[in-house]
């Protein structure tokens, strides 16, 4: 799944928000809340990596399974 121009604008647009947030947050509740915020963040990007190439993901999953479908196939022929 592939995002258009208009979408990766939001989506840096977003995570400047995210970053401008992070910071304000640091000068409120200090490291500690910063720290979560960061992993928070983190998880987020991760899913939406995720999402983004789950076509591809999907894919390359697919393609592992008929491999060892072929290689217990093989062996069974053996």
């Amino acid at each position: 799944m592939l995002r258009s121009k208009g979408s990766i604008d939001l989506y840096e647009q977003y995570m400047l928000d995210v970053q401008k947030s992070i910071e304000e947050q640091t000068n409120i509740y200090g490291d500690q809340k910063n720290d979560d915020l960061k992993r928070t963040i983190s998880l987020l990007q991760n899913a939406d990596f995720i999402q983004a190439n789950s076509d591809y993901i999907l894919n390359l999953s697919y393609k592992f399974l008929l491999d060892v479908m072929q290689c217990n196939n093989f062996v069974e022929v053996i």
